[in-house]
């Protein structure tokens, strides 16, 4: 027996749990361009651990402004073109009531045939009803009530090619896309 330091040995299995676990996934899919940290190292919330190839991403992105452009150029197209076919119906429509009128006065003192009253009655209510399609789809394009009178100048035409359905839809097509561009870069969401 001797004195000195008595060291006490123990054996066993066990794991190490982290205070701390996050997993990471990327949200996207895609070859894996730049991993730049390795197991093991520390990293500070926030550094970036790897990228993704974006290239199919930034494609989509320049796809979904090319979408939007195109969106926004057809909305104003059919706005000129709504305004157009709204005026010619317009036109059309004084035209046939002024023959209307003038031929219910030479029916009245008999200078005409009743046919031919007939005739010009038809082409008035015929020119009615497309003033009112017109008027209608103008005033749907511009985000009215089918009542209202639709707006006539292009004041307004920024907020109404907006706001059309079909703007922004691609609108959200963009943000999406820059989205997932984005989600190319996973970086540390704690230290």
């Amino acid at each position: 027996v001797g004195r000195g330091a008595l060291d006490d040995v123990v054996t066993g299995n066990g794991s190490f749990k982290p205070r701390t676990s996050v997993n990471v996934v990327a949200q996207v899919s895609g070859e894996v361009r730049l991993a730049a940290v390795r197991e093991g190292d520390r990293v500070p919330a926030g550094s970036l651990l790897l990228e993704i190839r974006d290239d199919e991403y930034r494609l989509a992105v320049e796809k979904a402004k090319s979408g939007l452009e195109s969106a926004r150029r057809s909305v104003s197209q059919s706005l000129v073109t709504l305004r157009a076919q709204y005026r010619s119906t317009l036109s059309a429509r004084e035209e046939a009531s002024r023959t209307y009128n003038k031929n219910r006065e030479l029916a009245a003192s008999k200078a005409i045939a009743e046919e031919v009253l007939q005739r010009s009655q038809d082409t008035f209510e015929n020119a009615q009803a497309s003033l009112q399609s017109a008027r209608e789809q103008l005033a749907l394009r511009c985000g009215l009530p089918l009542s209202a009178e639709p707006p006539l100048g292009s004041e307004n035409d920024e907020s109404i090619i907006e706001q059309a359905p079909e703007t922004v839809q691609a609108a959200l097509a963009l943000q999406s896309a820059r989205e997932n561009l984005a989600k190319c870069r996973l970086t540390a969401p704690v230290s």
